[in-house]
């Protein structure tokens, strides 16, 4: 265990390099995270109906069933049409990451010209994901949080 001391000369250390800062936008991160998470839940919860969500999220990412299906929802195409034809809720993590993508493009609106230019990047390597397209991210909540991190990064000037 670190002695008194040895914790403020720590803490002088990384005031002095201006560590609190990072501290402070990374605790205001995951309040927005939380709050984010928040209303992911709430939705979830006000329209667990998955009937029109598919199509949705086809219209808003350009992809076909197929690509949605295994690239997106892990699962076979087979089983996504059934959920869509049948009118069957979709399973919550599903559900989840259609919310989560309908957030990602509202964002994408605000930074891209169009839809187009926006499927587009995600399907380029990104320097700021560490050279990952960010396309084989979305079938994971905390995938498509990184890619709307990377988003939000280019917002305030950071290269794509």
């Amino acid at each position: 265990m670190p002695t008194d001391m040895e914790r403020t000369k720590t803490q002088k250390r990384i005031k002095a390099k201006g560590v609190t800062r990072i501290s402070k936008a990374n605790k205001s991160r995951k309040e927005d995270i939380q709050r984010n998470a928040y209303g992911v839940i709430l939705q979830m919860e006000e329209n667990p109906e998955s009937v029109g969500i598919i199509d949705e999220i086809q219209s808003l990412t350009g992809m076909t069933m197929t690509q949605l299906a295994t690239c997106v929802y892990e699962m076979t195409p087979k089983t996504l049409a059934s959920y869509r034809d049948a009118g069957k809720h979709l399973p919550s993590r599903s559900l989840e990451i259609s919310i989560k993508l309908k957030q990602l493009y509202a964002k994408a609106d605000e930074l891209f010209l169009n839809k187009k230019d926006f499927n587009s990047w995600l399907r380029e390597e990104s320097y700021g994901l560490g050279g990952r397209v960010p396309l084989n991210l979305l079938n994971t909540s905390s995938g498509i949080d990184l890619v709307f991190e990377e988003l939000t990064r280019i917002e305030f000037g950071a290269t794509a």
